[in-house]
């Protein structure tokens, strides 16, 4: 993934480079980039086109960037 840039100033959006199509090869470094983009980098868009993968980057996201565990499913 590669940081966009709009003419003459770096622009806070991530999107895959490319080549970068479907599911990383090495999960643990794409979740890692994002949550380095996002808390040490600035990002504040990540660019989540089905073109990438459908619901890839959204996954990558939420195991990223999510601050709380997934629900129980167990009823009380």
């Amino acid at each position: 993934m590669e940081r966009s840039r709009s003419p003459g100033r770096p622009s806070p959006v991530l999107a895959p480079a490319p080549c970068g199509w479907g599911d990383p090869e090495d999960r643990a470094r794409a979740v890692g980039l994002l949550r380095q983009a996002v808390h040490q980098q600035g990002i504040s868009h990540i660019d989540t086109a089905d073109a990438y993968g459908p619901h890839t980057v959204e996954e990558l996201a939420e195991e990223a960037l999510h601050r709380y565990p997934a629900p129980s499913t167990s009823s009380a």
